[in-house]
């Protein structure tokens, strides 16, 4: 194989597919070649050199000699034809965002290595981007580039200061189209009040497989609130909600076993201090411990490393202060 990608980067710098690291055996990389088990391996070296120039013929002098080398870089070094094909697709995803996949695919294919393009996952999704970021109390509109080879896309959401939603990237939806609406986030309404910066990413899957995520989208907002009419199956009225007094609500689950989660609401901005204690009075954990915007949140007590029995979580958010009762049980 090592004598194939030598002869294939003779041929390239002089440009002629007869001028080979073993010219006088008078190798040829402009070949039909298949790779068999009957010929040696000096002669199956033909069938790589041939696929990387047929790749080079496809793509282009510069793009072809780029995936090449690069393929030979890629960590774990390849050792036999399939391993190189793949190296060589991870290439052109890392350097050219996926965009010669077919064109390297069927290339090696018709040198009998690996499948053709319709066996490949689709590459990345690109140009994701919110579509209505200025427009005042909406729900976040998601759009990309349809990804080559996609029957659908995962949609994913991270949070970076919301205490509702994961500070890692979740998958929220899936959808056929190159669009997606974020149901659960709205854009800042005329009062400008917002729950930070939230992230997004997509990912297109195929029989063959799921891409890379795209690039990030992000987009300042809040969680917004879907009210229904009565009997109603589409939204009557979007607005983000303000809670109209300090409370503090039941854990939920309770009794639970090892999460819980404690929702309480903020009609202000305020600092916000929210304890765990347990049933002798001693700080178990604190979950929070500054400032937040007025709005409904939820933490995610987990209590994976304590024993069963009664804890107390206490809330301190301005002049408001309640305490309330959680059992844990294992």
């Amino acid at each position: 194989m090592d004598e194939g990608i030598a002869d294939y980067f003779a041929g390239a710098k002089n440009n002629d597919p007869y001028i080979g690291e073993d010219v006088s055996v008078n190798r040829n990389l402009d070949n039909n070649f298949v790779w068999t088990s009957a010929e040696s391996n000096h002669w199956n070296g033909q069938v790589i050199g041939g696929a990387l120039w047929d790749v080079r013929q496809a793509v282009g002098s510069t793009i072809g000699d780029k995936l090449a080398f690069k393929a030979l870089q890629i960590s774990p070094r390849a050792y036999d034809f399939d391993a190189f094909r793949n190296n060589v697709l991870a290439a052109d995803n890392i350097y050219y965002g996926g965009s010669h996949q077919c064109a390297i695919a069927d290339a090696f294919n018709a040198h009998g290595i690996g499948g053709d393009c319709s066996t490949l996952p689709p590459p990345a999704p690109m140009n994701l981007h919110v579509t209505n970021p200025t427009q005042p109390g909406a729900f976040i509109n998601l759009a990309w580039d349809a990804a080559p080879r996609a029957t659908s896309y995962k949609v994913y959401r991270r949070c970076a200061t919301a205490s509702w939603c994961p500070n890692s990237y979740t998958l929220i939806g899936t959808t056929s189209s190159t669009s997606y609406t974020d149901m659960e986030v709205m854009t800042p309404g005329p009062g400008g009040i917002n729950d930070g910066w939230f992230y997004y990413q997509v990912s297109a899957t195929n029989s063959a497989g799921t891409s890379p995520r795209s690039n990030t989208a992000s987009v300042e907002g809040w969680r917004g609130v879907e009210r229904r009419g009565p009997g109603a199956n589409t939204p009557v009225e979007l607005q983000q909600v303000v809670p109209e007094a300090f409370a503090l609500h039941a854990a939920y689950p309770n009794p639970f076993n090892p999460t819980t989660e404690i929702r309480f609401d903020l009609p202000e901005a305020t600092q916000v201090r929210l304890t765990v204690y347990d049933a002798l009075g001693r700080e178990v954990e604190r979950l929070l411990d500054g400032p937040m915007q007025a709005a409904t949140h939820t933490v995610t007590f987990d209590a994976a490393d304590l024993p069963s029995g009664v804890y107390l979580y206490r809330l301190e958010a301005g002049a408001f202060v309640q305490t309330r009762r959680m059992v844990l049980m294992k």
